[in-house]
């Protein structure tokens, strides 16, 4: 099983590095840089930890890999979360890109 943050606060960047069209962007995702996204992490394993210990879920005898059982605190389950996480790239939609300033711009 895993878990996944449907509506994140963590807001990331994304900006040109030179005038080279070629340039690769630098890219800062920002991940679980919101307390609230730290939470949503954290309570997100453990209702996943509760759902895979349920009796629907006995007799497939789940063992829980990562994080690991051992972790329990809201710190150390968002740290883990931020270790094992990977984005699962789904882009939707556009957003206006503009200055930073620009009250209309999503995307400075």
């Amino acid at each position: 099983a895993s878990v996944c943050n449907l509506r994140p606060t963590s807001r990331g960047h994304v900006h040109v590095r030179d005038t080279n069209p070629r340039s690769a962007p630098a890219i800062r995702p920002n991940y679980l840089s919101t307390d609230e996204d730290r939470k949503v992490a954290a309570d997100a394993i453990r209702l996943t930890r509760r759902i895979m210990q349920s009796p629907a879920f006995e007799r497939h005898a789940p063992e829980e890999l990562k994080p690991g059982a051992s972790l329990t605190g809201d710190e150390e389950l968002a740290r883990a979360a931020g270790d094992i996480g990977t984005t699962i790239f789904h882009p939707v939609g556009t957003c206006r890109m503009g200055p930073q300033g620009d009250t209309t711009a999503v995307v400075d």
